[in-house]
């Protein structure tokens, strides 16, 4: 199970919504992504998150029926509302699990991280329009991306949602050469129980937060962190470059130093990391990059510098 966060009562609100025919209240923060109230809260880890930026789809839920990325759904904006995941999609009429079925007869569901979007995406599309073109398909599923099919085996398990298909383990003797299998591990895949490294929390695992540079190029230097430590009890570390082995090698040659994964004075581009901080148990959010003890301030590029040098990190 994933380990909800602790957020301040002053900062909660209680909401209600249906998920999978089953009204739910909850109190957290109205902001919360809708994506991480289904996993972390609801334990419904069927829905991934890969980018939480609406990119990749994977997280698309059903939102009073229609498909939406739920990475940027607020919670507070589901409330009243009907939801569902792909651990409902099998009880939902009127398709139930015609279309997951289709799924693993076609073998569209290989690594599986893409597959709860598709299924509810398709869902959609074909609750609408139950015979839908091969253009519609493709049109439907443009939003949800997947590194593995090509589409092809997904769009043809869409199409032919409805008709007759073996989804048999083993094909009947005499019959098994040039006969396709069902995955062993599709089922699991297909109505969201798979369990992937991103759907557990260990009770001794650390969290780990990154404090990030908010400008282009800029130069700061870090105050107390023993005092920082002290004041946060739940924090373990804070790791900067100086606890990095070979971290001062990248910083001497200059063909490697986009390479350094920390830095420790000045960093060249939006978002280098410049520290990392852990705590055991829940997951901790150290708040915004301004109450971290160090002073950043935003420097103008060297426009004398040689092109392709990068500043010393």
């Amino acid at each position: 199970m994933l380990t909800a966060p602790t957020i301040p009562a002053d900062l909660q609100a209680t909401l209600g919504f249906t998920v999978n025919g089953k009204l739910v209240t909850i109190a957290t923060a109205p902001g919360r992504r809708l994506s991480r109230v289904l996993r972390e809260d609801l334990g419904l880890i069927g829905t991934k998150v890969g980018c939480d930026a609406g990119d990749c789809g994977a997280c698309t839920v059903l939102l009073d029926g229609d498909p939406v990325c739920s990475c940027l759904v607020p919670a507070a904006q589901a409330e009243g509302h009907a939801i569902t995941t792909v651990e409902g999609l099998a009880s939902r009429p009127p398709l139930y699990n015609s279309l997951q079925c289709s799924f693993l007869t076609h073998g569209a569901a290989q690594c599986g991280a893409c597959t709860p979007g598709m299924l509810v995406t398709a869902t959609a599309l074909l609750e609408k329009t139950p015979q839908p073109s091969e253009a519609e398909v493709m049109d439907a599923l443009g939003g949800v991306l997947c590194r593995c099919t090509g589409y092809r085996k997904i769009i043809s398990a869409v199409l032919d949602t409805g008709k007759e298909q073996s989804t048999a383990a083993s094909p009947a003797a005499g019959f098994a050469v040039g006969t396709r299998l069902v995955r062993l591990d599709g089922q699991r895949k297909v109505d969201g129980t798979e369990i992937y490294g991103a759907d557990q929390t260990h009770e001794d695992a650390l969290n780990v937060r990154v404090i990030r540079s908010p400008h282009h190029r800029a130069k700061f230097c870090f105050g107390d962190l023993d005092k920082f430590l002290r004041n946060h009890p739940g924090i373990q570390a804070v790791f900067t470059a100086r606890d990095v082995p070979g971290n001062e090698l990248l910083r001497r040659n200059s063909s490697l130093r986009r390479s350094a994964c920390l830095r420790r004075r000045r960093g060249p581009l939006s978002g280098r990391s410049r520290c990392h901080a852990g705590r055991r148990g829940s997951r901790h959010r150290v708040g915004r990059p301004s109450s971290f003890p160090s002073d950043l301030a935003s420097a103008r590029p060297d426009h004398n510098r040689r092109r392709g040098t990068q500043p010393e990190g």
